[in-house]
């Protein structure tokens, strides 16, 4: 089949490398693909290459919130590139400009999004066609190899314990709940134990997004305010060798966002044999068993600090939760899983 991909903007974030893993699946399946998007730098571009057929990059005309999505600008660009050729379309995520599409190409709609976001949609709208649900896998990109990466291959190496917080620098990534929850953990461990741990929050951060550049202020003064200066350290930006540094050496990982879909940073951390402290609300419930492969807390800083300090302080807990971390990544979340159970859902549009 020729398929018409369409994805918003390629950034660094866990949706982003599963929208590419996707593609990938189906093109080893035979099918050719067609993208159109509104951001794909030369990073990006350089996995796009071998894997698609032809790519449009549309800049956005429109900001994030304005009533008309530079997704229906793009809708239009895509038809006047190729015409009506494609036999699906992959909408990423974006159901304002599904219709466009489907009047524009007369394909059916594979539509991606995040489940539980499912869960808060209304279906007494339309009539609910065929929807399987289906996880997403562990970022390939992240499976490219399990060697230790050493202090001398990455330009920022941390001594000691350290718990990392891995997601976008952004509002709804919610970090300030790790900044408070470490100044928290202060008062749970010994003088010792506090002394040698640090909190390093690592996470794609793009300048030209106003919210961004807020919100990096608003931690940055979070920090200062709680006099964490010496304790927490903000890297951005980082590529693929420093990520899995952080990843092999961190105590734990925290994921923070309230509320969040999936949770892909959630099976990174697992992979590596890193317990997640999680929020017991969105994704990571779909992963994570509490006690067993990492720990489910309420989203208040208070309750994340007591699970930082028993990964701390219980050695045995936590040996036996970075064991279960990787068997649950292995028997649930790997590529050759995900691609089998695409090629399922994709016999609906055969």
């Amino acid at each position: 089949m020729k398929i018409l991909a369409t994805h918003p903007d390629f950034a660094y974030g866990g949706g982003d490398f599963h929208f590419y893993d996707l593609i990938c699946a189906m093109k080893d399946e035979g099918h050719e693909i067609y993208l159109a998007t509104m951001c794909c730098d030369k990073y990006w571009m350089g996995f796009m290459r071998p894997v698609i057929q032809d790519c449009l990059i549309v800049e956005s005309c429109c900001i994030p919130g304005d009533w008309f999505h530079p997704m229906i600008y793009t809708a239009f660009k895509a038809f006047m590139k190729w015409g009506r050729q494609f036999d699906m379309l992959l909408l990423d995520n974006c159901a304002t400009s599904a219709p466009i599409f489907k009047l524009l190409f007369n394909a059916p709609i594979f539509f991606l999004f995040f489940f539980p976001r499912s869960l808060i949609q209304r279906h007494n709208d339309i009539s609910l066609r065929r929807c399987p649900l289906f996880h997403p896998c562990l970022p390939s990109i992240t499976i490219q190899s399990l060697d230790k990466v050493s202090d001398d291959e990455v330009s920022y190496s941390i001594s000691g314990a350290f718990f990392l917080s891995l997601n976008r620098i952004s509002p709804e990534k919610n970090h300030e709940l790790a900044i408070e929850a470490f100044h928290c953990l202060k008062l749970l461990v010994p003088e010792s134990v506090w002394n040698s741990v640090q909190l390093i929050i690592v996470g794609n951060y793009v300048e030209r997004f106003v919210q961004c550049r807020e919100y990096m202020g608003k931690l940055k003064c979070l920090i200062q305010k709680l006099e964490l200066n010496e304790k927490v350290k903000i890297i951005s930006n980082v590529d693929e060798v420093q990520k899995k540094y952080f990843l092999q050496n961190c105590t734990a990982l925290l994921y923070t966002p309230p509320e969040e879909h999936f949770g892909l940073g959630v099976l990174e951390g697992m992979y590596f044999s890193k317990p997640v402290i999680a929020s017991t609300k969105g994704g990571p419930v779909e992963i994570i068993t509490d006690g067993k492969d990492g720990l489910l807390m309420k989203a208040d800083a208070q309750t994340f600090a007591k699970g930082m300090a028993k990964v701390l302080l219980d050695d045995t807990q936590l040996d036996e939760l970075k064991v279960n971390a990787f068997k649950t990544v292995q028997k649930k979340f790997m590529l050759d899983s995900f691609k089998w159970k695409l090629k399922q859902v994709m016999q609906f549009f055969m």
